[in-house]
């Protein structure tokens, strides 16, 4: 009798990952062990692949320290890697569709409404930058939660 193939960190991910996000796909898999242990397999070789193509591509450091970084950053840029393609993004429900309600705050933390006192006051010399933020803070405290 064959012993069954040890699951790697990488299978295990993408299997927890299906069970969670993908359950209906997850349910699919005859052999959920088998096929996420080949999976990780598959998966962390291709990692030790790209993390030496990226070595391969600078030049050791001489200093000791600098090199632990860059290879430490290859390792971690070849996870990344794989990681995206292991892990699928999970198909958007209606649920968790955007709230047609714009947010009153941009993506910089400024009021979305160009017409707000807050843009106003970004340009009045005469607000010191610590006047500002209280200004801003107070703002965003005032602002219902969502």
């Amino acid at each position: 009798m064959e012993s069954p193939t040890a699951m790697n960190e990488l299978g295990q991910l993408a299997m927890d990952h299906w069970k969670t996000w993908l359950p209906e796909q997850y349910q699919q898999i005859p052999d959920p062990e088998t096929h996420f242990a080949a999976l990780g397999q598959t998966a962390h070789e291709q990692m030790i692949q790209i993390e030496e193509d990226i070595l391969r591509a600078s030049p050791a450091d001489p200093d000791y320290l600098k090199e632990v970084g860059r290879r430490n950053m290859a390792r971690l840029t070849a996870r990344e890697t794989i990681l995206s393609e292991l892990l699928p993004t999970p198909p958007q429900s209606d649920d968790d569709a955007q709230d047609p309600t714009p947010s009153p705050i941009d993506p910089t933390g400024m009021p979305s409404d160009p017409s707000h006192p807050l843009w106003a006051d970004l340009d009045d010399d005469s607000i010191s930058p610590a006047e500002f933020q209280a200004r801003r803070k107070a703002w965003i405290d005032s602002l219902p939660i969502r």
